[in-house]
Formats: structure tokens, sequence, C-alpha cells
């Protein structure tokens, strides 16, 4: 029975004040604008950082779930991944630069638009841009195919990025392909 009792209070602790385990539980199961918002209003109107559910092993599955949706190119689970991108870290926040640059390789124009309006750090956008899928670490020719494919994708923006900006995300695919082409010589 104490059993019983702990574990009830420990699930309710961990739910959100909405009673579901995430605030972007709903969301997931029906990825609507509507459930967004309610995503949204719950991320931005408690503590952000302050709850568990970015660091917590039993809350894994809901953001592996995000981070899939995101790199599927679904736009708003990429906007709740910038909501909770600084609650993340470790392999959480790889997970999600992961995520987010292969966001970018399937819906490029709307990643441009979210930052060309959105103060972004210089760090974490490089980690956005840079931070490749699992499946390159020990090959160097698909690094370098893919970020010569996020260079083409970033030059159909370059009119409608901020100049500044596309300056920058241009540099930084840049220089990461120019360091793994000088890898590949050696």
């Amino acid at each position: 029975m104490k059993n019983l009792i702990f574990v009830a209070l420990f699930v309710t602790s961990c739910a959100s004040s909405n009673g579901e385990v995430v605030p972007w539980e709903r969301f997931l199961n029906d990825p609507t604008e509507k459930n967004f918002r309610f995503a949204e209003n719950i991320i931005s109107s408690e503590s952000r950082c302050n709850r568990k559910w970015y660091s917590k092993s039993e809350y894994s599955e809901y953001l592996s779930s995000l981070f899939n949706m995101i790199s599927q190119g679904n736009e708003y689970s990429f906007k709740i991944g910038l909501l909770i991108l600084d609650c993340l870290d470790g392999g959480n926040l790889g997970d999600a630069y992961r995520s987010i640059g292969l966001f970018f390789d399937n819906n490029s124009s709307y990643f441009s638009k979210i930052i060309n309006n959105k103060t972004i750090s210089d760090e974490k956008l490089k980690n956005m841009l840079i931070m490749l899928p699992l499946d390159t670490t020990d090959n160097i020719p698909k690094k370098i195919g893919i970020l010569k494919y996020r260079i083409r994708a970033l030059s159909n923006f370059k009119h409608s990025m901020d100049e500044t900006l596309y300056s920058k995300v241009l540099s930084i695919l840049t220089k990461e392909l120019k360091f793994y082409q000088d890898l590949s010589i050696k």
C-alpha cells in the first residue's frame, strides 16, 4: 500500500500543471497549431527550465518523439524545440541540435524564416548547423555531402535573410565543410 501511495505521489509531482506528463504531450499526439499554442503557453508561463521534463530519464521518450518530429520538418515541433533548447544538456542537447540540423535539411525555408526573426546565439546557431546525424560519425564523405547540401539550400535565402545572419550561417557551414574536406585529403 505504501508503495502504491508513493508511486501515485511521484506521478502527480511529475505531471505538468495541466495533468499531462510534459507540456508537449498533447502536441505529440495531435500536432496542430492549437496544441502547439497550448504547449507554448505552459512552457512560457512556468519557469521554463525549472521542471524536470528535460533531464529525467523517464521523460526521454517524450523528448525523442519531439526530436523525431523536428527532424521530419514539423514547424511547430521546431518552435517547441527552440523554446526548450536552453533547458537541455548533455545527450538531449546534442540530439536537439542534430534534429534541428535535419529540420534545416527538410524545411530550410521555415528554418531561415524563424532564425531571421529570432535572436539565437552564435554558438547555438553553429551547433544547429554543424551537428550532423549520428550515422555520419565515421563517414567524412557523407558529412561533406550534407554540408554542401546545406550551403546550396542556404543560397535560396540570400535575399530574404538578414545579410549579416546570412553571412554568419554561410561562414559556419563553409568553415565546417573545409575542415572535413581537409581531413579527407589527409
